[in-house]
């Protein structure tokens, strides 16, 4: 027999779930909706789910959660205002709900104004720590009880619809946000831990900030190669690098730079970054996955085509038979070297003899750190590291001793978070597929082979552009030199 609704039970009686759903005047299968996505919050009781009274009166009334925090989150609040540049004010007033969703707005805001990539919140020993992506390097932004992470993991689960009663299976979304006007795409990523749930985010615009080939400030070299490979009516530009390498955003750089009205430019993307004018762009998942995509927009008179992501076997060989039929077609994949990716494709099931005529140009990258304009001093590196950098620039197409001397120190100001560095550089290196590398290719050469005669036919490569860079003052010679794998 079920449990009848006790109208008398005090705020902090504990309630069945019987009662609970009589009392909301439900059914058990939207009650249990509104558990699993955290509108109404139980604990288990041995095998039985308990409810606070309150908190039912709270849901009929369409109040907040109620949240009994173990820690003061005040401080936590104060530091996130200060990264996001917005006055002290007190919070006594607000009740631990309001609290917790204040902490996790100013989360998102915090990472907006300080231009992070990334959000990573987790646990180390009995403190939980916020840290940023800036620039491609993580940062403690703050550290705080780790009492309270679970009440922000909840309240962000809550924020992206998630499943907050399920605490050890990860989970994964994308909601909207908008601040100062500009709008994003915050893809969130929470992932059961040793130490509780964690929760990571990648904060992306909406619209894609990015101008043509000239924003991304190329060595001439490089340029040339790419500017020719762009103007052909057919063939593959590959852009690669390993994650955090920017290479999306040298694709995105590209795109625009053919997306004029003569051309009609097809994009399959995984997720699609951001919205780019002028192009068509096609979402793949489980229904239309990249081949079919790609196939159907053989089908679509694209002079442009671009695949997001050269991942999978029968992906490649249908985009490079595309790039050997009258398509330009631009795409990205996962390599440590442009010689590197050339071997990837014919691994990943291109034959050799297509991957010769079809590959027009393979980029690769990475970014290094600029050095704030504001604190950054002369240097003068040490004999080991000038010996590094010689050897590096000999080995990658660099004249060493015609470079300049004009090398920096990071310092750090408030202007650079502290941090030396603000912006970063792309370290660049564009191989053409000449006759001579076409034979290599279809000879199965190994990769260091096919990188020493891209270098003997003029190829700069990144630890050499890196160390170009270093030389104007850029960056720093360790950095160029850490970054490009070369110390």
């Amino acid at each position: 027999m079920k449990n009848k609704a006790n109208p008398k039970a005090g705020n902090g009686d504990l309630i069945g779930m019987d009662e609970a759903i009589a009392m909301l005047k439900t059914t058990r299968p939207t009650f249990y909706r509104w558990l699993k996505t955290g509108k109404l919050k139980g604990m288990k009781v041995g095998r039985q789910w308990r409810f606070y009274a309150d908190d039912v009166r709270r849901f009929l009334k369409g109040e907040s959660l109620r949240w009994d925090l173990p820690a003061d989150i005040a401080p936590l609040i104060a530091a996130l205002r200060e990264k996001a540049g917005e006055k002290a004010d007190s919070v006594t007033s607000l009740s631990d709900a309001e609290r917790v969703a204040l902490a996790a707005s100013l989360v998102f805001k915090a990472g907006v104004a300080l231009k992070a990539s990334d959000i990573h919140l987790d646990s180390v020993g009995d403190k939980a720590r916020l840290r940023y992506r800036i620039n491609g390097v993580l940062q403690v932004v703050a550290e705080f009880d780790s009492r309270l992470l679970p009440a922000l993991i909840a309240r962000f689960k809550g924020i992206a619809g998630g499943a907050i009663d399920i605490k050890n299976l990860p989970q994964d979304y994308r909601i909207p946000y908008e601040e100062g006007g500009q709008r994003y795409d915050i893809r969130m990523a929470f992932l059961p831990a040793l130490a509780g749930e964690t929760m990571s985010a990648r904060i992306s615009q909406r619209e894609i900030q990015v101008g043509g080939l000239d924003w991304l400030d190329l060595n001439p070299g490089a340029r040339k190669l790419l500017d020719r490979a762009m103007a052909a009516r057919s063939g593959m530009v590959v852009f690669s690098g390993p994650t955090g390498s920017g290479k999306t955003t040298a694709l995105y750089a590209a795109i625009k730079q053919v997306a004029t009205p003569a051309n009609k430019v097809v994009s399959i993307e995984d997720p699609v970054e951001g919205a780019l004018p002028g192009v068509v762009q096609v979402m793949v998942n489980a229904s239309v996955p990249f081949p079919a995509a790609l196939k159907a927009t053989l089908r679509a008179d694209a002079n442009v085509i671009v695949v997001g992501q050269l991942s999978d076997g029968e992906t490649v060989p249908l985009a490079v038979k595309a790039a050997m039929t009258g398509h330009l077609v631009l795409t990205a994949m996962h390599a440590a070297s442009a010689a590197r990716a050339i071997r990837r494709i014919v691994e990943m099931g291109a034959p050799a003899y297509d991957v010769s005529e079809g590959v027009r140009l393979v980029t690769s990258q990475r970014l290094v750190r600029r050095v704030c304009p504001e604190c950054s001093v002369n240097d003068s590196p040490t004999a080991d590291q000038l010996k590094l950098a010689a050897k590096a620039a000999a080995e990658g197409g660099l004249d060493f001793d015609a470079q300049p001397r004009k090398f920096r120190k990071a310092v750090g100001c408030p202007k650079c978070n502290m941090t030396g560095f603000k912006g970063r550089k792309v370290a660049f290196e564009a191989l053409e597929v000449t006759p001579v590398i076409a034979k290599l290719v279809r000879d199965g050469a190994p990769e260091e082979e096919i990188q020493a005669q891209a270098v003997r036919q003029g190829m700069l490569t990144m630890a050499a552009d890196a160390v170009r860079r270093a030389c104007a003052g850029e960056t720093t010679l360790t950095e160029a030199m850490v970054e490009t794998g070369e110390l």
